[in-house]
């Protein structure tokens, strides 16, 4: 046996090691529920669905007391875990939305936002410089809550923004208007189930050492189309990675269109400002809150937390949105977080590359090959498993999924590798490397 074979050979066996740690951070986060109190095992809430948030219609009541909302062309499983009736008072939950030129999407979170079961809420919407009716719509809610629900509604009406992410200036300036004890995220396209922020309270009330908790967002199938499937399967691979690195500490990725986080972490790790400048914000405030303080961050993977966001309507927009992420998580100020990124983007990359050498040169790179392709199968199968019945219901549509899914992973690689720089919401994002920029946004 020839000494490039049993490198090879170890370079596979390793990055498949290291995912089977991963499915056993994914087991130990999957086991994360309520506890103590009336609602400890959960109320199954039956299903929701997006179209029935966006008409209005009122959740019916089935014959076995489950409660049903119809979500698009899916039905999305939900639970309720109500506080226990000694919660008093209860905590303020403050909810920050920014929001630019939203108006196309923004009426499905409003509905469902007014759907929620928690009553002591404020919301706090930063209105990015838009050019259409998305302060109108805003307005509207904001009356709405206040008359209906006695809540409050705050909408800070940004004139400029200096970046050089525009998403997190527009945080920074949201957050200092919250006076939340907790304060949840997620974004003007993403629909929320009924139980959401009630779930998310009762999570951080159940351990007063949890600082963030992050939970699953999944993309809208839109149709039947490649490009529709791919992005499903895609954001749930997403997702195992997420609670599976979350569950062993070595998390780097997270949703900051479906996170909560406790108002005291924050202001222990110095405030949302002194978050280091990243084009992924959430994960950036992840790992300041994980290194600057004693709280911990958990992954939920709830059905009563899943959130739904817009599907991308073509590869481009797609690209430029992953390639976002990509970049950031590739040029990230936190070191394990660019360590952990960088060997499993470029391990996928240079498993793919040496499927051609081995057949054709050398079979020895054939078992760093067999080491990328087993993990991409066995993250897909893990998705299927556990985030199914949040996916689209053909199953044998992701086998060119599946296939596709490492060359699209290197594709995105090789771009920010060479710094390509992605647009995102008509404004280039700065490249990935923003680490001349000043690590403190300034007041």
């Amino acid at each position: 046996m020839s000494l490039l074979t049993i490198i090879c050979g170890i370079h596979g066996a390793l990055f498949l090691s290291a995912h089977l740690v991963l499915i056993g951070g994914l087991i130990k986060e999957s086991r994360l529920k309520p506890v103590g109190g009336t609602g400890d095992r959960g109320v199954d809430s039956g299903q929701w669905t997006v179209d029935s948030i966006r008409s209005g219609r009122e959740p019916s009541t089935n014959a076995d007391n489950t409660v049903s909302t119809d979500i698009s062309d899916k039905n999305l499983p939900t639970t309720h875990y109500p506080l226990p009736t000694n919660t008093y008072p209860l905590p303020l939950v403050s909810i920050i939305i920014p929001a630019r030129n939203e108006a196309e999407r923004l009426h499905g979170l409003l509905e469902s936002l007014a759907q929620q079961t928690y009553p002591n809420v404020e919301y706090v919407f930063i209105n990015d410089r838009s050019e259409d009716a998305t302060l109108s719509m805003l307005e509207e809610f904001a009356a709405k809550m206040r008359e209906e629900r006695g809540q409050t509604t705050v909408i800070l009406n940004l004139t400029e923004n200096p970046g050089p992410n525009r998403k997190q200036y527009a945080l920074i300036e949201g957050i200092e208007r919250t006076g939340g004890d907790f304060l949840l995220f997620t974004d003007a396209d993403c629909v929320v189930p009924p139980a959401w922020v009630e779930n998310m309270t009762r999570l951080m009330l159940d351990d007063s050492r949890r600082g963030v908790i992050i939970a699953p967002v999944f993309k809208k199938s839109i149709d039947s189309s490649f490009l529709s499937t791919y992005q499903c399967l895609d954001h749930a691979v997403r997702c195992v990675y997420l609670v599976g690195t979350t569950g062993f500490g070595a998390g780097f990725c997270g949703f900051g269109n479906n996170m909560a986080l406790r108002k005291a972490a924050l202001d222990e790790a110095g405030g949302y400002r002194s978050v280091p400048w990243s084009l992924t914000e959430d994960a950036a405030l992840i790992s300041h809150i994980r290194a600057k303080t004693h709280y911990t961050v958990e992954a939920a993977p709830l059905p009563g937390l899943f959130v739904l966001t817009e599907s991308e309507p073509s590869w481009k927009a797609l690209t430029n949105q992953t390639l976002r992420w990509n970049n950031g998580a590739l040029w990230s100020r936190d070191i394990r977080t660019r360590f952990s990124y960088n060997y499993l983007m470029y391990t996928v990359l240079i498993g793919l590359l040496a499927v051609p050498v081995g057949l054709l040169w050398k079979p020895a790179f054939l078992f760093a090959a067999a080491g990328s392709v087993s993990v991409i199968v066995l993250m897909n199968i893990c998705a299927l498993v556990l985030f199914g019945k949040a996916l689209p219901r053909n199953r044998f549509a992701y086998i060119p999924e599946i296939l596709v899914m490492p060359f699209y992973f290197s594709y995105l690689t090789i771009m920010g590798a060479f710094g390509i720089i992605p647009v995102w919401k008509g404004n280039k994002t700065h490249g990935g490397n923003l680490s001349k920029t000043k690590s403190v946004p300034p007041k």
